[in-house]
């Protein structure tokens, strides 16, 4: 988004120390061009299990034909690296040591040729955090990249929000140093958690603000009014009965009435009345991005549509093409057999 805004975060700030500066003096990575095509090369099923056949051939190390020519590794820590690389160093690496779950596999809605899978890794001494992977396919099946070691919630589990390897050697006390694996920004962070720690009770793995927390006692109600009519008016006539009624009702009336509200309050309900309103304009603006987007996507498919259906009758043409062509071969073998027929009965007369 904030590129999009025009204020590209620094590289500092999303990757560790080392793979910004491979990434300086190295080869570029390649960005991920959005493909103009609606539908996936395959069916999902058949995308899904192309996934899993990576999977089960351990991450393609037992089956290297699995992965295509200019094919792509890539994590938060490390990458992009090709193909060689990364059958010698990482593949086998990649769920050494651990019993991952994989589940919720799903072909990319924006991006046809990639299924996603979540990650949720286990092993003795090690509860990883849910983590995301993702593996590209060209139209003839071969995988092109992988994604792994994305982290979606690094609060869950011991391995110190790290994905990957680098979450399983944390846990077992192997950890890389930080400047290894987090940014600079995080690497700053966490130093100064760890230096407050004694101060705040936060750890320097805990997700929260502070250890001790007060709750604030809740408003009491304000308490029913108590008035009852004076004696006097039990005594008096009807009219001038029903008249102190009504002057005691107005005093009931004036105790329930809340007090008048301070200054204080009266800015906090402004703020939140403007922010209210911000909230609103800025849902409006992303209501008519989404339907934007919405329609697009459906234009992109009814062109898709209208395509097959060009292609399928392209088909039917061509199998009504090629059924005349055999109805013909075949009447030419039938004349061409009674002409043969008729020769030998000439012969034979």
């Amino acid at each position: 988004a904030a590129l999009v805004a025009g204020q590209p975060p620094s590289d500092w700030d999303l990757y560790p120390a080392p793979s910004v500066v491979k990434k300086f003096f190295g080869r570029p990575i390649e960005p991920i061009l959005e493909t103009k095509s609606v539908l996936a090369p395959f069916p999902e099923t058949v995308m899904i299990q192309l996934a899993k056949g990576i999977l089960a051939t351990n991450m393609a190390a037992d089956d290297p034909s699995l992965l295509a020519g200019k094919f792509e590794f890539l994590t938060p820590y490390i990458g992009p690296v090709r193909k060689s690389e990364f059958l010698q160093k990482y593949a086998v690496e990649e769920f050494e040591g651990v019993d991952p779950s994989f589940s919720h596999f799903r072909v990319d809605p924006f991006d046809p040729v990639r299924v996603w899978v979540d990650v949720l890794p286990k092993g003795p001494g090690y509860s990883g955090c849910p983590q995301a992977m993702s593996f590209s396919f060209d139209e003839e099946g071969f995988c092109e990249r992988i994604t792994s070691s994305f982290v979606l919630d690094p609060s869950i589990g011991n391995g110190g929000g790290l994905g990957g390897p680098e979450g399983f050697k944390y846990a077992t006390g192997q950890a890389s140093p930080d400047i290894l694996t987090r940014p600079w920004a995080r690497v700053v962070g966490r130093a100064r958690k760890q230096i407050l720690s004694p101060i705040t009770g936060v750890g320097v793995d805990d997700y929260e603000t502070s250890k001790t927390t007060t709750k604030e006692a809740p408003p009491s109600a304000p308490s029913p009014p108590t008035g009852t009519p004076p004696a006097e008016v039990l005594s008096s006539s009807p009219a001038e009965r029903l008249s102190a009624l009504k002057a005691t009702s107005s005093s009931v009336e004036s105790q329930t009435k809340q007090p008048s509200l301070s200054v204080p309050t009266i800015k906090v309900q402004k703020e939140v009345v403007d922010e209210e309103s911000k909230l609103k304009a800025q849902g409006a603006e992303e209501a008519k991005f989404l339907l934007k987007e919405v329609e697009e996507a459906e234009k992109r498919a009814l062109e898709a549509r209208l395509k097959l259906a060009k292609l399928e009758e392209e088909r039917a043409d061509s199998e009504r093409k090629f059924k005349l062509a055999q109805l013909e071969r075949e009447a030419r073998a039938v004349d061409l057999e009674r002409e043969k027929v008729a020769a030998r009965e000439a012969e034979e007369k």
